[in-house]
């Protein structure tokens, strides 16, 4: 059925009516444009709604709920080569580790003769990727009677020190400075109001 116009216009839609169209004619003519424009949607293609992944399966679900798939994902293994070391030729998915941190080969080369993390080949390929920095834990070594103090102001500058304070000494022995120096201590006997003579002892005991 043909849509009615009113106007003649023979370059586009041909011979009208040539009077105002009733009530009727309107409404079928929006009818038929609407029928027109549901065709069209119904042959338009569907798109892509979604990605799922189940394991190394890929799908690609559609807004129509359909899925293609499963593609197979490419699988790659790491192959654990230990301690960095010079001189040696590296694969990609090669696993190193140097000064607590464990790397990742990115690309193919023999190694330097020191490491360095952002080495490259001079064209913007990166031979590591960190995998996992150095964990921050207690310094090793160290001696008896050292405590762990911080060395500067970096964050995880820690180290064995001396505490200044003397070793041995016998029991009842207290700390004392010995000079106007810092932390020049030594230890010495305490004296209690019990070993002093009598007039020191009354002193000491108005006082208290």
């Amino acid at each position: 059925m043909a849509i009615i116009y009113r106007t003649n216009d023979l370059t586009r839609w041909g011979a009208g009516q040539g009077a105002n169209l009733a009530a009727s004619q309107i409404d079928l003519n929006f009818w038929q444009l609407y029928v027109m424009i549901q065709g069209i949607n119904l042959g338009m293609p569907v798109s892509i709604s979604s990605f799922v992944v189940v394991g190394s399966n890929f799908y690609i679900v559609l807004t129509d709920g359909t899925e293609r798939g499963p593609f197979q994902l490419p699988l790659t293994s790491w192959t654990f080569r230990g301690p960095w070391a010079a001189a040696t030729v590296y694969s990609p998915s090669d696993v190193i580790t140097n000064a607590g941190a464990v790397y990742l080969v990115l690309f193919p080369h023999t190694s330097d003769s020191s490491f360095s993390p952002g080495a490259n080949n001079g064209m913007g390929n990166n031979y590591y990727g960190l995998l996992s920095p150095a964990a921050v834990g207690i310094p090793t070594a160290g001696t008896t009677g050292q405590v762990l103090a911080k060395l500067s102001n970096t964050n995880y500058d820690t180290g064995w020190a001396n505490t200044g304070v003397p070793l041995g000494g016998d029991a009842n022995q207290i700390l004392t400075k010995r000079s106007g120096t810092r932390v020049r201590t030594q230890l010495s006997h305490q004296i209690t109001i019990a070993a002093m003579r009598t007039p020191a002892r009354k002193l000491l005991a108005s006082m208290s």
